[in-house]
């Protein structure tokens, strides 16, 4: 598999991160190539069109031109921004799910964000289920909200038709939505494979597009993200939970998180 990771010249920790991450679990037949990604002086001196803030625009550049030096690949390409973390089976778990996949797909992605509390416990509960028959399952992503273009796998036979649909003059959504949208109105084949089975790093926590003031926000959702990974630190995620404070949860949502913790709990037995 060719793995590509965006990232900006700045940015060596990021850079040292994710590459260690990778030789720690990647197997034979794997490789990993940094993608210098663009950044916000090129879209001030190209003065690029479009609604969205600079750093929005830059990722979604960063991602279309990405895809766009590999579209005569015939092979699939695994994108992935700095911020993505490999498991150790999940290089031969994509190995395995690629042998025996019997359906018609243009986009999969590995990991995504869950905005939605309705969702989350869909998903906690399927979780659940899949764990106990050591399981992954692709869900159709246009039955499904999601965000984040953290890692995500082209199929060869679409590249073109990809980059044709993100081929836009004037950027007025980020990439991600749009990849959503297009997802939605089924103009593109897109699934997640679940229990994910790449996460977010640390370095998701400081993110390079989105402002200040959606860190908390951030950061919850993160913390979903990293605890229906398929190889999850439980012990870890417990240590980051500490960090949401009390001005982020009153008093009813703490009586509905004992009750809904109690229905999704493993001791829980329904009638």
């Amino acid at each position: 598999m060719k793995c590509f990771y965006i990232n900006l010249d700045k940015e060596f920790t990021r850079r040292a991160n994710i590459e260690n991450n990778f030789l720690d679990n990647k197997i034979e037949g794997w490789s990993l190539n940094r993608y210098p990604a663009i950044g916000i002086d090129y879209i001030k001196e190209n003065n690029i069109k479009g609604i969205q803030r600079d750093g929005q625009k830059a990722c979604y550049l960063s991602h279309k031109y990405l895809i766009k030096e590999n579209i005569n690949s015939q092979s699939p390409i695994f994108i992935l921004e700095d911020d993505a973390m490999f498991g150790k089976n999940t290089c031969k778990i994509l190995n395995d799910l690629f042998a025996a996949i019997n359906f018609e797909w243009d986009i999969l992605f590995t990991d995504v964000c869950v905005p939605y509390p309705e969702q989350m416990i869909k998903l906690i509960r399927m979780r659940k289920v899949l764990s106990k028959k050591n399981n992954i399952i692709y869900l159709n992503l246009s039955e499904f909200i999601f965000a984040g273009t953290t890692a995500y796998i082209i199929n060869p036979k679409s590249i073109k038709k990809i980059l044709n649909l993100i081929d836009v003059k004037s950027i007025d959504i980020p990439i991600d939505l749009l990849l959503r949208k297009l997802i939605a109105d089924k103009k593109l084949k897109g699934f997640v494979t679940f229990p994910f089975i790449t996460t977010i790093s640390q370095d998701s926590c400081f993110s390079q597009t989105q402002p200040n003031n959606n860190f908390k926000t951030d950061y919850i959702w993160n913390l979903f993200r990293q605890m229906i990974w398929l190889e999850r630190n439980v012990d870890n995620i417990k240590l980051k939970i500490k960090m949401i404070d009390d001005e982020m949860i009153d008093e009813n949502s703490k009586i509905y998180s004992t009750i809904i913790s109690a229905c999704i709990s493993e001791k829980f037995t329904p009638h």
